[in-house]
């Protein structure tokens, strides 16, 4: 896998040696990965993918830095929606549909 697999270790903040050691195999292995030389298993990216903080869909290649960014903006919301009070729950949904009702706090469905 090429994919996204440098970037995302860039993006985390680590070197290829400390990758390697966080998932307990040797360097070279690592880096054969990374430069897409040696396949990886399924099992491995996902430990990667948890070991970054990214999907596996970034890692793969098959969504940008910033559509990665966005699912990241979703996922707290939604984990800070779950924290939530049912009662707080119900007013969020009410505010929300207030800002829907507002166009200027709505994006512009054509990307204009």
């Amino acid at each position: 896998m090429k994919g996204n697999f440098k970037e995302a270790r860039k993006h985390a903040g680590l070197s290829q040696d400390d990758a390697a050691r966080a998932l307990g195999i040797p360097s070279r292995t690592f880096g054969s990965w990374e430069r897409g030389e040696r396949e990886i298993s399924a099992v491995d990216a996902m430990r990667i993918a948890d070991i970054y903080g990214c999907s596996l869909d970034y890692l793969a290649g098959r969504i940008s830095w910033e559509e990665e960014r966005a699912l990241a903006r979703k996922k707290r919301v939604i984990g800070s929606f779950d924290a939530l009070t049912d009662q707080a729950q119900k007013m969020l949904v009410d505010y929300c549909a207030v800002l829907l009702g507002n166009p200027d706090c709505r994006k512009d469905p054509h990307g204009e």
